[in-house]
């Protein structure tokens, strides 16, 4: 831990840690939705169904996000302003990445392929909402973004069957999810952990708006230069 801590002090290597997430992120749909669509179409779902289905995430973000960022804005809890919403996006994503490729086997499960047909399109919406979503928090916390898509793809041209996961998860999908929920939970950790946010009381505000001079300038650490 005394190590962790000396490494985020550190501008370069704070700045790498801090934008983990946003990779992670990359990461994590670059990867996912590479196998949704397929595993849509795999349970019987037409593909003019499947694409009305794709686009209720990014519909059900264009109405929520704005009110999701009023919230964030406003948002007095202990661990901050962005990063209780980070959290809530990140265990929606973790939950979906757990269930999209057991929806399957829970319908089996049921003797009912419905309910697994119903769970993956549910939780695929979810999935596409929550991932999407979760980039404005982030850079509003990071002000920044870091390309971590080509390793999202990369992970998809890997053969998983052939590595030493095959002796304990059988299928190529479910090796995937499981590389995916690894990788995406340690970049989480990482941005929650070296995060360092100014908890906002009501003094903070005047008229109802963010008074400017009260703002943390620790967003500038990184340079000199004196915005305002």
């Amino acid at each position: 831990m005394k190590l962790f801590k000396s490494i985020i002090h550190d501008d370069f290597f704070r700045l790498i840690i801090i934008t983990s997430l946003v990779c992670g992120l990359e990461f994590c749909t670059a990867s996912a939705f590479t196998f949704i669509p397929p595993m849509l179409l795999k349970a019987g779902i037409p593909e003019s169904s499947m694409t009305w289905i794709m686009g209720c995430g990014p519909l059900l973000g264009f109405l929520l996000c704005p009110i999701i960022g009023d919230s964030s804005d406003h948002c007095r809890s202990p661990l901050g302003k962005r990063r209780p919403f980070i959290l809530g996006f990140c265990l929606t994503i973790i939950f979906c990445l757990i269930l999209i490729p057991q929806s399957e086997a829970i319908g089996e499960i049921f003797q009912a392929p419905s309910i697994g047909i119903g769970l993956l399109v549910v939780t695929c919406i979810l999935f596409d909402f929550a991932a999407q979503a979760c980039f404005n928090p982030c850079e509003s916390l990071i002000y920044d973004v870091c390309k971590g898509g080509c390793l999202g793809y990369l992970i998809t041209a890997t053969d998983w069957t052939q590595t030493f996961l095959s002796n304990y998860i059988q299928g190529q999908e479910k090796s995937t999810f499981i590389v995916i929920l690894l990788f995406f939970s340690i970049t989480l950790c990482c941005t929650l952990i070296s995060a360092n946010e100014k908890v906002s009381t009501m003094n903070d505000y005047f008229d109802g708006q963010l008074r400017f001079d009260d703002i943390d300038n620790n967003c500038n650490y990184l340079f000199p230069i004196k915005i305002f």
